[in-house]
């Protein structure tokens, strides 16, 4: 058999299609792949699902990947995500396998970008949290090291505490308490709550959201107020989200810091 064949694989988490096992080994004949694909499955090393294939066992896979030095592994990830990205419509999971790929190659700007689209897409088009939350943190890990606004960081946080209620509830213990903080303080509710003591709690309320579509509209005009409103009613429905999570989860110590 042709080794480099599984060990190229064994990079891919998920099934690989024929075209693009073909499109890794560059200079094989597509007859050649397709022999040695179906030697592999005789063999009980990969299965075929339809023209996809992919290791019978994670286990397995798992020992044919470390065979591999680190090096290569990096510039074997970058050919993964490059022959992913081949062609003309490339599908959301592609999009999102490719990311990581080439997070692992070292390419993490490319890498966390193609994440987040991807994540995104899942959560917007298809409402699919289960496939969106790692894709999500692992673009957040990414931009919090570049220093991102948190704008951008709050497009990838919100998905990621309502995740926390429908799909697991420790993405809501990672990521509640930052999002609703950094997000406070954009709308200046963090202002309101330093001036309650002074202006009670409805007069403070007022002035810090006053001051906070300040920062949203000087510059922007009215698509910057538009984006104040659109951060305020999606800080809103995440607050009542959370809150329905350490209701489930009896969590009433947890309800108090969630109150604006």
């Amino acid at each position: 058999h042709d080794l480099r064949e599984p060990e190229i694989m064994s990079l891919h988490d998920g099934p690989m299609s024929l075209d693009v096992c073909a499109a890794l080994l560059e200079g094989e004949p597509k007859q050649a792949v397709v022999r040695t694909l179906g030697e592999l499955v005789r063999a009980n090393v990969l299965r075929a699902s339809g023209s996809t294939y992919y290791f019978a066992q994670e286990h397995l896979r798992s020992l044919v990947r470390i065979r591999l030095p680190m090096a290569e592994q990096r510039v074997l990830h970058r050919r993964v995500a490059e022959c992913l990205l081949e062609g003309g419509a490339i599908d959301t999971p592609a999009r999102m396998a490719a990311g990581f790929h080439l997070v692992h190659a070292g390419d993490e700007h490319r890498g966390a970008d193609l994440l987040r689209e991807a994540a995104l897409d899942f959560v917007n088009r298809y409402d699919d949290m289960i496939a969106a939350a790692p894709a999500l943190e692992e673009a957040l890990r990414i931009y919090r090291q570049q220093n991102k606004r948190p704008l951008e960081l709050l497009e990838l946080l919100f998905p990621l505490c309502f995740a926390g209620y429908y799909v697991d509830r420790r993405l809501a213990d990672r990521h509640a308490r930052p999002t609703v903080l950094m997000a406070e303080e954009l709308l200046g509710l963090g202002l309101a709550r330093k001036l309650r003591p002074a202006f009670g709690k409805h007069l403070s309320l007022w002035i810090g959201l006053v001051w906070g579509a300040l920062g949203f509209v000087i510059g922007r005009g009215a698509r910057g107020f538009a984006a104040f409103k659109a951060v305020l009613g999606t800080l809103t429905t995440c607050i009542v989200f959370l809150s329905a999570k350490c209701t489930i989860c009896l969590e009433a110590e947890e309800v108090d810091w969630l109150e604006i």
